[in-house]
């Protein structure tokens, strides 16, 4: 192993940092697929606590989070991107809160855009300040999680701005 002075560099050693720089958790960097299947394993025993009557759809979005635990998400893109369908009170709030909670532990992390605060017709300025907060936020938070609340009630526009953002194509003028 290289020694630095009096610090001697290990695989340990460049997690730690890596997880403090990127704000996820050491299991997720290790590259341990056993310690990843723990990691997504209890991932999904949390939400269940956190969210009830969901099981189905708590075990799809884990499942949708698995290959990033390995490193097979692909490059460009964001880590994963998930729709979660229901009606008012069904828990899609929660979950996303819940899952934040587990992986980043710090919920600056999540940031919300509400769709009814968005309607149809609203002005090109008022979408550019959706637009510009996402990237704001990715800048700020490398890896976070973005959810868009009753995309039904959306602009077309910001509709729009999602999907580009779930195709990891969303930039500013600094590119």
């Amino acid at each position: 192993l290289p020694i630095y002075g009096s610090c001697k560099i290990t695989a340990q050693t460049i997690n730690k940092k890596l997880a403090g720089k990127t704000g996820l958790p050491e299991q997720l960097i290790s590259g341990d697929p056993a310690t990843a299947k723990k990691y997504v394993d209890d991932l999904l025993a949390f939400m269940k606590s956190k969210v009830t009557g969901q099981d189905p759809g708590l075990l799809k979005i884990a499942n949708a989070f698995a290959p990033f635990t390995v490193g097979m998400n692909p490059k460009g893109q964001p880590i994963f991107s998930v729709i979660i369908p229901g009606s008012t009170g069904v828990g899609k709030t929660e979950t996303g809160r819940a899952f934040v909670q587990f992986v980043f532990k710090d919920p600056r992390r999540r940031l919300m855009i509400p769709g009814a605060k968005y309607p149809e017709g609203i002005s090109a300025e008022r979408i550019n300040q959706v637009s510009e907060m996402l990237v704001k936020h990715n800048r700020k938070y490398n890896f976070n999680v973005v959810m868009f609340d009753e995309v039904e009630k959306m602009d077309l526009r910001l509709v729009k701005i999602l999907l580009e953002y779930l195709e990891g194509s969303i930039t500013d003028n600094a590119g």
